[in-house]
């Protein structure tokens, strides 16, 4: 069967410099170190590929399986590919963070099977959550960072393919809205 093999010395390559894919590179980039080791040298390239559809991918794989191709229209393909391949390759659970999942890096390589990988059609165009209680979320920090517990319930929310958020109700929602759309996420 031929692989790909996943590994810390997997080269993301990208043009594409939005602020959305950079975030969703960041956390695949995180979860790459959190639960892999050192292996053969080879690339990941993000690319364009107009003719799919909204919020669609494709990861295809060179001839000699040293590129994975991740093709998507837009930003939240990339980003939905990245966590797709985070989720069941790598096992990193969409809410990891709220359960403390314990991420131990793994002794053996991840080995992808070098097939075509297409993106579900979603069943309704905006999935997505209403924060409630956003004053408790406003007043928690992690390590000083007053926006961590809001990026990390954004970024659950795109593990689960959602697209859409409303960050709370009152005055002080305002304020994750950027961090929001910055992400991917629609207001």
């Amino acid at each position: 069967m031929d692989v790909f093999n996943l590994n810390l010395n997997t080269k993301i390559i990208s043009d594409i410099k939005t602020k959305p894919v950079e975030h969703g590179v960041d956390m695949f980039v995180r979860d790459m170190i959190k639960t892999l080791h050192e292996g053969v040298e080879n690339t990941i390239i993000l690319a364009y590929d107009k003719s799919l559809g909204e919020e669609d991918y494709v990861v295809r794989f060179s001839q000699d399986n040293l590129t994975m191709n991740i093709y998507a229209a837009e930003d939240l393909g990339f980003i939905y590919a990245l966590l797709y391949i985070s989720e069941t390759f790598m096992y990193v659970d969409p809410f990891w963070f709220w359960m403390d999942q314990t991420i131990e890096k793994r002794e053996e390589d991840v080995l992808i099977p070098a097939q075509d990988y297409y993106s579900a059609p979603a069943k309704v165009k905006y999935r997505g959550w209403f924060i409630n209680d956003e004053v408790l979320l406003a007043v928690w920090d992690i390590d000083g960072d007053k926006d961590k517990p809001w990026e990390m319930a954004f970024e659950a929310l795109l593990r689960c393919g959602g697209n859409m958020v409303i960050p709370g109700t009152d005055a002080n929602s305002r304020h994750y809205r950027k961090l929001a759309s910055d992400m991917g996420l629609a207001i």
